[in-house]
């Protein structure tokens, strides 16, 4: 029992740390949407804005998608899910494109966040508080590596959208902690 419930955090601290990276990126990479794009401000903030939508939604139907599929489905729909939005955001042609894979990563983000506060809200019920707490803390360490990330990423020679593509690695190294344990 003890072995499960320390995966379960560390699996919910590293989704918890991902959202924070991946959600931080757009402060980071603004500018070259808007270069590669030919976007003016109010068009940049329409298309960031689509990631609250989709994040908004998912949050009004958390507690039908728990009921209905589990949070250990949800954590691998959520997985998957963002694994196909970044790839999209990476692919985009369009801005419409885009604006629809921003959606979905807003909706993916918080079907993982959803799972990871869940896991440690069941798993350590008497300290719940304290460990939601630290869970936050994760994401905001995941926010504050944002920015060199996407300096990191620029500097190899990469484009911005290669920062979205390269935060899968984290969405796959996530549930491999299992398997290699």
């Amino acid at each position: 029992m003890i072995k499960n419930k320390q995966r379960l955090m560390i699996l919910a601290f590293t989704i918890m740390m991902m959202n924070g990276v991946v959600n931080n990126l757009r402060a980071q990479v603004g500018p070259y949407i808007i270069e590669d794009y030919a976007l003016n401000y109010s068009k940049l903030g329409i298309l960031l804005s689509f990631i609250s939508i989709g994040s908004m939604l998912f949050y009004f139907l958390s507690g039908k998608l728990i009921e209905k599929f589990g949070l250990i489905k949800l954590l691998f729909y959520g997985i998957i899910y963002n694994i196909i939005s970044l790839a999209a955001i990476y692919l985009s042609p369009n801005y419409y494109f885009l604006t629809v894979s921003f959606f979905l990563l807003g909706s993916g983000l918080t079907l993982l966040n959803i799972v990871s506060v869940n896991l440690i809200s069941i798993s350590y019920s008497k300290s719940r508080g304290k460990m939601i707490n630290l869970l936050h803390l994760f994401y905001g360490l995941g926010g504050i590596i944002a920015p060199y990330f996407v300096t990191l990423v620029l500097k190899l020679g990469f484009s911005w959208a290669h920062s979205f593509l390269f935060s899968t690695i984290l969405l796959v190294i996530t549930p491999l902690y299992k398997k290699i344990r």
